[in-house]
């Protein structure tokens, strides 16, 4: 069969099969064996070679599909998923609908996954939680049934196949955030892809094992240029110490696994350096990584009284304080803090509705962004303590 050189897969010619396999049979049945094409050994020893070298060719077309540089859509998302690197995935949209009912139907009840269908851009939403209908108006919240941002638009009107509903129109748009597109993913899994394949993958899921790591990740710059910061050919590890964990036995632990585990010359890079960390062979270097800066985050909520009791409640909004700071402080390094993520838990609270969500850093100078996702650099990661989210405060 073909081979991997440093040149890519190499296929064999068919005159090469050839002549291996006239070899072979030569070795097995003496110098005097006969050969000619014409006889039935001839004809089975071509048609040997043919299946053989049309083995090659079907390597190399499917290996031209997988082309690092040509390469989409399921094809990347399989390269991905064997390097340990899935695509990113994004956010759906979620839309809030003004419902108006016949007063004589009431009440009834809207059931989860309900579809909403828009009847100026034909996109479907789903209703996000089961609701009861006790008045003639009444909001529901429901989400884009696909990720990504959407056509729809405020005063859009919408329908479904629910009778009891004579009016349906949308008074308010949260944008989901898109899937990764190929370009995007391609040049990432350039960045994190090692010579010796899944390596640094390898050396993260052995970070994430440590008892003192909340989280970890990796950048690779595979050029001979400085790309974000990273020297050519350099691997940047980084790690999230666990909340109140001891920062230098922190250090040297992480250091210690990249250093046993990284490939062997690979050079390190990071805003951390450990030195004289001893590897199996009990030489002694230094190991760099970065840890990732806390982006601690403060969030607003505005609210008014439901529609459908005109009665404020917000008795039970400890909850869904700690539901979302749970969601924040389970984000990955690098990940933004998702607008419909934290709006979820809150649209589906009885004792108000939600007007407006405000988020920001808590660091000096840090402007809010509005029914918006708050961005997260790729060094940083976002924190968040139920104690600095305000809900109708």
């Amino acid at each position: 069969m073909g081979k991997w050189t440093n040149q890519g897969f190499v296929a064999n010619s068919l005159e090469y099969y050839k002549t291996q396999l006239q070899a072979a049979f030569t070795t097995a049945f003496g110098d005097d064996f006969l050969l000619d094409e014409q006889l039935p050994q001839g004809v089975l020893i071509q048609e040997l070679a043919e299946i053989l070298y049309n083995a090659d060719m079907d390597g190399i077309e499917v290996l031209s599909r997988l082309n690092m540089n040509t390469v989409s859509g399921i094809y990347l998302d399989l390269i991905g998923g064997l390097r340990g690197v899935p695509r990113l995935l994004g956010t759906s949209a979620s839309i809030t609908v003004k419902i108006t009912s016949n007063p004589s139907t009431l009440p009834y009840t809207i059931p989860e996954q309900t579809q909403f269908i828009n009847q100026q851009t034909g996109e479907t939403f789903l209703v996000a939680a089961t609701t009861t209908v006790t008045s003639e108006e009444t909001n529901i919240v429901a989400i884009s049934s696909v990720n990504g941002e959407v056509s729809s638009e405020v005063s859009n009107t919408m329908s479904c196949n629910i009778a009891n509903i004579t009016n349906m129109i949308i008074i308010g748009v949260a944008q989901g955030v898109n899937n990764e597109t190929d370009s995007d993913y391609r040049v990432r899994l350039l960045r994190t892809a090692t010579v010796a394949s899944g390596t640094v993958q390898s050396v993260v899921n052995l970070l994430l094992a440590l008892d003192c790591v909340k989280t970890a990740g990796v950048n690779y710059n595979d050029t001979a240029e400085v790309v974000d910061t990273i020297p050519a050919y350099c691997t940047e590890f980084m790690a999230v110490p666990v909340a109140g964990y001891d920062l230098q036995t922190f250090k040297e632990k992480v250091a210690k696994v990249i250093c046993d585990n990284k490939t062997a010359g690979a050079p390190t890079f990071g805003n951390t350096t450990v030195t004289d960390v001893s590897d199996a062979f009990g030489q002694t270097r230094d190991i760099n990584f970065t840890i990732p800066t806390q982006v601690n985050v403060q969030i607003s909520v505005g609210v008014t009284a439901p529609s459908t009791t005109g009665l404020l409640d917000l008795s039970e909004t400890d909850e869904l304080k700690n539901r979302i700071a749970e969601y924040i402080n389970g984000l990955d390094i690098g990940k933004d803090v998702s607008y419909s993520k934290v709006l979820a838990p809150l649209a589906n609270a009885m004792g108000f509705d939600v007007t407006v969500i405000r988020m920001k850093s808590m660091a000096f100078g840090a402007e809010w962004v509005t029914n918006e996702n708050l961005i997260i650099g790729n060094r940083e990661y976002a924190s968040c303590s139920p104690a600095n989210i305000a809900i109708g405060e």
